[in-house]
């Protein structure tokens, strides 16, 4: 698969450069941009939009939840658009079988939606893991080394 750019050491597939942007990838902000987490590609836009995508962060992480609570937890990312690149990817597999659910969340008194992805496809088999490796930092993926 190709690379983004860098070093091979600290290599990142960027979405709509490397890898065409589809409903269903696992998605993580590119370097340099505030971490959602992980989500969940669920429409890529075409006509005006083009070269936009909605995301779903659903990882539900630690760090995210403050962020999500004030902005929401569904965004328009750019995968070419004005040749800016939000997202690379999380995981290698692609699951389109996927139902999105919107729950109504009441945090101090105010009502917002949150958004979950509930997927529907097999798991790999003998439970191989598909989550790319992480930098030293945790926020970005990277490729695996070919040996």
């Amino acid at each position: 698969m190709p690379q983004g750019e860098g070093s091979d050491e600290g290599a990142v597939t960027v979405v709509g450069k490397d890898v065409p942007c589809e409903v269903g990838l696992r998605v993580r902000m590119n370097e340099g941009l505030t971490s959602h987490g992980v989500g969940t590609v669920t429409e890529v836009h075409s006509g005006e939009l083009a070269g936009c995508c909605t995301v779903i962060w659903d990882s539900d992480q630690c760090h995210t939840r403050p962020l999500h609570s004030h902005m929401g937890n569904l965004h328009a990312c750019h995968v070419g658009l004005n040749e800016e690149y939000d997202l690379v990817l999380a995981e290698v597999e692609v699951c389109s079988n996927f139902e999105v659910v919107e729950h109504d969340v009441v945090e101090q008194g105010t009502v917002r939606p949150h958004f979950e992805v509930l997927r529907n496809c097999d798991q790999p088999a003998n439970g191989a893991s598909t989550d790319l490796p992480l930098d030293g930092h945790g926020s970005s993926p990277k490729e695996e080394e070919d040996n």
